[in-house]
């Protein structure tokens, strides 16, 4: 599950949005344009980076995530295909992180 924030401030055209994301592939043709930007596909892919160092009884570790899939639902991509905008719809998780633990 997840949640989506979204804002545009196109000079004095402010547009946001916010909400549950809805894991999908499939678009209905009555969607706007609000509910597309709550539809992900429900895989996703990548490849992980993380470093640390351990002490006695602390872990400390920093990580990199990068998004190999394209997390749009394959019916927009599908679309966007037809189109000749398949550019246009590509999108990708990329994550950093900061851990510590504590070892018992």
């Amino acid at each position: 599950g997840g949640k989506y924030k979204w804002e545009i401030d196109a000079e004095t055209d402010r547009l946001s949005d916010d909400g549950k994301i809805e894991f999908t592939n499939d678009l209905d043709v009555d969607d706007d344009l609000e509910s597309l930007t709550a539809k992900m596909a429900p895989l996703d892919y990548g490849a992980i980076l993380e470093l640390g160092y351990e002490f006695e009884h602390l872990r400390l570790t920093a990580s990199y995530n990068l998004g190999l899939s394209n997390i749009d639902p394959k019916d927009l991509i599908d679309l966007a295909d037809e189109e000749g905008n398949y550019d246009n719809f590509k999108a990708s998780n990329r994550v950093i992180g900061i851990h510590a633990a504590w070892m018992f």
